[in-house]
């Protein structure tokens, strides 16, 4: 297993030379002496038992968590949360909920319940006392909003809790990457067409966008007109806390823009977002799938390791649209702009950059490499430079989203830490 990741960190080092932070040796007790007294450090782990028998064969899917705590005896904990698969399925099922219409109906609150008492529960003998909790996540638990979680007294556990969430321990002990930081950056509304200005003059929405598919092809982006109301009234914001951003809207906001950054403050993105599914393995013949340029890893025939498989770079199946989106989707041209994959995010200069808000669909959502968290767009943000990062875990409402904004950035550009406006507006 480790050969396997270590061959596939290897692959993306060399396609995408800035991938490297992610990679650093950070020891325990580098990050032990990194908590505060009042915190504590959760990081899960998906892992596959063997049996104790002479085939040694991999039983199913599990799930750990180790409890990470900045005092002197027994400062790693170690709890075992049982088999993976029903929690992956409660955490399909709540997702489903959570995204209908508010407020959660009694089935959907019982789902997230069940979640607490899955995956949170066993660990309150850890967390008293601890009012900050950094959360690593593993495998599908990158796309459970924790959040949401309800308590045995009916709360979110939010309520109690100053939920942090990290790619890995090295968050805690490596500083972030300094930079002579720019002007705020936002961006909106692109004309993913050009035939969008008209319906922009009309300030109505046409046809049904389309954020998740199975290919490029099936992709089609409609116009945001929240998204341009957003950006309008971030910019106006900015102006009055006396800062000059640099703002790009409809005919403006394309892939060129974006690329030329260096190191702003802030780094606002109010657009679509796109995540291409990854096609499911049917079979563990290798040679069917070789034949079709599917690169499958390990030997399953043995029972020693696990079928897994890759249709190809994960960082070229995320990313954002901008101008024209739609016409280099069409063309089939990836040379053509219009479409800034996670990939071209690792080439961003953003050293310095405070925070970067990925105000669209599907961005939070990623290839899940079980141990490695999602390659997508969140975590190339990340690995660029900048320090935190606030993306979406599925498809939210343009008008939803422009509300949301106003509110957290209220208490961003006052001087409330990005984390703490996050929870703060979520209340």
């Amino acid at each position: 297993r480790e050969e396997t990741v270590n061959q596939q960190q290897a692959t993306l080092g060399r396609q995408v030379q800035q991938l490297g932070p992610s990679s650093r040796p950070v020891s325990p007790e580098q990050v032990i002496q990194a908590l505060e007294t009042a915190s504590v450090f959760v990081d899960f782990l998906v892992y596959r038992p063997l049996t104790p028998h002479k085939e040694m064969r991999w039983q199913a899917e599990h799930l750990l968590a180790l409890v990470v705590a900045n005092q002197p005896k027994d400062a790693i904990r170690l709890v075992r949360l049982g088999e993976l698969a029903p929690i992956r399925q409660a955490i399909e099922h709540y997702r489903t909920h959570l995204r209908r219409a508010q407020p959660l109906t009694t089935q959907a609150r019982a789902q997230g319940r069940r979640l607490y008492d899955a995956i949170w529960a066993p660990l309150l003998p850890y967390l008293n006392g601890k009012q900050r909790v950094y959360l690593a996540p593993d495998g599908v638990l990158n796309l459970l909003p924790f959040a949401s979680l309800i308590d045995d007294k009916g709360d979110y556990i939010i309520e109690n809790y100053e939920l942090i969430m990290l790619s890995s321990g090295r968050d805690l002990v490596l500083p972030p990457l300094r930079a002579k930081v720019t002007d705020p950056v936002v961006l909106a509304a692109p004309l993913y067409d050009p035939s969008q200005a008209e319906q922009y003059a009309k300030t109505q929405e046409q046809g049904q966008a389309v954020t998740a598919a199975r290919d490029a092809g099936a992709l089609y982006f409609t116009p945001l007109p929240g998204a341009l109301k957003e950006g309008d009234a971030l910019t106006a914001q900015l102006v009055r806390k006396r800062q000059s951003p640099r703002y790009s809207k409809l005919a403006a906001a394309t892939e060129p823009t974006v690329a030329e950054v260096q190191s702003p403050s802030i780094l606002h993105l109010a657009t679509h977002g796109f995540f291409l599914e990854d096609l499911p393995i049917l079979t563990a013949d290798q040679d069917f799938w070789q034949r079709r340029g599917v690169n499958v890893i390990g030997q399953s025939a043995s029972g020693l390791l696990p079928p897994a498989a890759s249709m190809g770079n994960p960082l070229l199946r995320s990313g954002l649209a901008l101008v024209d989106a739609n016409l280099a989707i069409k063309a089939a041209n990836a040379e053509k702009p219009g479409v800034l994959t996670a990939e071209e995010v690792l080439d961003l200069q953003l050293a310095g950059t405070r925070l970067v808000v990925l105000s669209a669909c599907e961005t939070g959502v990623g290839d899940i490499q079980t141990g490695e968290g999602v390659y997508g767009l969140r975590r190339a943000f990340q690995e660029a430079g900048a320090q935190a990062v606030l993306s979406t875990l599925w498809s939210i409402s343009d008008e939803g989203t422009q509300h949301f904004m106003k509110r957290f950035y209220e208490r961003f550009l006052s001087g409330v830490l990005p984390q703490q406006a996050l929870r703060e507006t979520q209340l």
